[in-house]
């Protein structure tokens, strides 16, 4: 590891498409007034103490939500540089991968060639091939799924390949398998010798590369649950996670009360988890794209939106100095995250602009 890091250890949690309103170019992909976190706080009153008390409802007006005049910590949001709105392409960027173009669409279901691929290196054929919700897709599909042992492939309003099988009928470790044949900054780290520590589908998201060792997760609690344990087991380097419950289960479902509602559960476990970090730590929440489920745009896709930064460190007291110097105002790319993180091991990587030094100036 790079010799005497600033913070020994940085825990940086994505908060799947938990955007914080339109960017200027969410015309060019039919997202204008889309704003996950808007549309949510205007929905009904959110408790989210935690998040509120470090700086989240400082970044920009929430419904129901007063911002505290001096938060704990250090708030902004930054822009998507790359093309796209999808998983792949906010996490590349937070690492320092801009992209030229998008990852393309599929519209119509992924190719028959890709498909007979698939089907030839798993040995079983497949259900579904386009695009669809989970739920929906598991409701049409999930009775022949069962009888046939045909695992259901899907694609959702980006670039991804998703695959859904009951495990009784294709166990996890064969769900995983078939799931890793369809599939700047980590490097960085991997060559000063710092540990990197997946948790949920970090791993998958950047093919391994950079990753030591990770862990997968059944839902958001259980990212939490495998969050607290890392901490206790791992005193340096960085803790990577993804919660993906809000996209998973609630955007692309526009089940707007069951976001608030895990939002609210991410808050009430950060809690805890705040208390458990030490002074040598910094966290940093983020979010790679939105998921808006206002009703209203009757749209399941991915939202083309600006992502909260919120970070926490219990050496500096953001506390004791006014909310302007906590601020980290608007990040022109979703590098800046990941250069800051580069800049803590002694690395850095193609693009961004570190906000560090804001950070241990307080």
């Amino acid at each position: 590891m790079a010799a005497s890091p600033h913070f020994a250890r940085i825990i940086w949690i994505v908060l799947d498409s938990v955007g914080i309103g339109e960017l200027p170019d969410a015309a060019d992909y039919g997202d204008v007034g889309r704003d996950t976190l808007g549309h949510i706080a205007r929905s009904r009153p959110l408790a989210l103490p935690n998040l509120v008390r470090l700086g989240l409802a400082n970044i920009k007006p929430l419904a129901h939500l007063a911002p505290p005049a001096r938060p704990a910590g250090f708030f902004g949001k930054g822009v998507t540089v790359s093309p796209g709105k999808d998983t792949t392409t906010g996490h590349w960027e937070m690492a320092g991968i801009w992209l030229d173009q998008a990852f393309p669409v599929y519209k119509h279901g992924f190719p028959p060639e890709l498909i007979a691929e698939f089907e030839r290196r798993i040995g079983r054929r497949t259900l579904g091939n386009k695009p669809a919700s989970g739920t929906e897709i598991i409701k049409e599909l999930g009775e022949e799924h069962v009888r046939t042992g045909f695992p259901i492939v899907y694609t959702s309003g980006d670039s991804v390949f998703q695959i859904a099988a009951h495990e009784d009928v294709i166990p996890i470790a064969e769900l995983y398998r078939e799931c890793e044949i369809a599939r700047a900054l980590l490097d960085v780290l991997a060559d000063r010798k710092v540990p990197v520590f997946g948790v949920g589908k970090i791993h998958d998201i950047y093919n391994g590369r950079g990753v030591d060792d990770y862990v997968t997760t059944k839902n958001n609690a259980d990212g939490m649950a495998k969050l607290t344990e890392a901490l206790a087991k791992r005193p340096a380097g960085l803790i990577f996670a993804n919660l993906v419950d809000f996209d998973m289960l609630y955007g692309h479902r526009k089940d707007v009360e069951g976001f608030a509602k895990s939002l609210e559960e991410f808050d009430a476990l950060l809690g805890p988890f705040l208390v458990a970090l030490r002074a040598s730590d910094l966290l940093i929440l983020t979010a790679d794209h939105g998921c808006d489920p206002d009703p209203v745009n009757p749209t399941t896709d991915h939202s083309r939106e600006y992502v909260p930064i919120v970070a926490y460190t219990p050496a500096v007291a953001a506390s004791t100095s006014s909310s302007a110097v906590a601020d980290l105002g608007v990040r022109s790319t979703l590098a800046d995250m990941g250069q800051t993180v580069a800049e803590n091991f002694g690395g850095t990587i193609p693009h961004g602009t570190s906000f560090l030094g804001q950070i241990r100036g307080g």
